[in-house]
């Protein structure tokens, strides 16, 4: 005969099945499908967890059509409630753009390739939320997709 305890499990089990079956398991989002309008793709892109929630985040830069770059941040943890995201004018050429010990680092360079210059950077983390810069001087906006 079965017990209670046998009986939660064999449910529990079931349930379990059920879900992976159906894929309602955490997915990332498509967010290139999302992209404000009046921008265009760059090679310049990275995908990672930055809100430590288990789904991918997305660190994307954007130009606009004076060919501006523009830095979007897509969080998982915002976008699958509001399809919010931030963003800010970067304006400068993108030299380097990595994830590294949980901070975002964007950075712009000057001078030959022998004399390369730092012009300015950008540091950011995810706290409270959202994306804060923790070194630079440039403030994201949050904005909601349309």
């Amino acid at each position: 005969m079965l017990t209670e305890f046998k009986m939660k499990k064999i449910i529990f089990i079931i349930i379990l099945f059920i879900k992976c079956s159906l894929g309602l398991g955490q997915v990332t989002p498509n967010y290139l499908n999302h992209l404000p309008k009046g921008f265009e793709l760059t090679d310049s892109r990275i995908e990672s967890d930055f809100d430590g929630d288990g789904i991918g985040d997305l660190a994307i830069i954007l130009t606009n059509t004076n060919s501006i770059p523009n830095l979007f941040i897509f969080l998982s943890s915002n976008f699958n409630k509001d399809k919010s995201y931030q963003f800010c004018e970067w304006g400068l050429m993108v030299h380097s753009f990595f994830y590294e010990n949980d901070i975002l680092i964007l950075i712009s360079t000057a001078g030959g390739a022998s004399a390369m210059t730092v012009n300015d950077s950008i540091k950011l983390k995810y706290e409270y939320k959202k994306m804060v810069v923790i070194e630079g001087d440039v403030t994201l906006l949050i904005s909601a997709n349309q």
